[in-house]
């Protein structure tokens, strides 16, 4: 939406990667990103610091696992293949600057909406 004008410019659009995504994914980043930078929007890839697998050193799963329609259960993954290397190059370029994050979170996912747990990044739900 950027990209066509619908929403302000941005200083930069994050993909994080966890390196464990569909093909499809890929195929899709591979095809728009070329795409969103003729068009002015920088795209940052990152991606964790070390190999992280999907099973940690008890066995246990690190993937949403999901329990009926209560939710899920805790959601390592999110915080070490995604939330973690976005905020590590944020802090590598914001400069000690505030940094408004925008999330890419859908109405029929509005209850995923939460404040930033940390104070220099303000949340922001354009398509809400």
């Amino acid at each position: 939406m950027v990209a066509l004008g619908e929403l302000p410019p941005i200083d930069a659009a994050i993909h994080a990667d966890t390196t464990h995504e569909r093909a499809d994914t890929y195929t899709f980043a591979a095809r728009q990103t070329p795409w969103l930078e003729e068009r002015g929007v920088k795209v940052v890839k990152v991606q964790a610091i070390s190999k992280v697998s999907a099973v940690d050193e008890y066995g246990g799963c690190m993937i949403p696992a999901y329990i009926d329609s209560k939710g899920t259960f805790s959601r390592q993954c999110t915080s070490i293949w995604k939330r973690a290397p976005i905020r590590r190059w944020l802090q590598a370029n914001r400069d000690k600057h505030p940094v408004e994050l925008w999330l890419g979170i859908s109405t029929d996912e509005a209850a995923r909406m939460k404040p930033s747990d940390v104070q220099y990044i303000t949340h922001r739900w354009p398509l809400i």
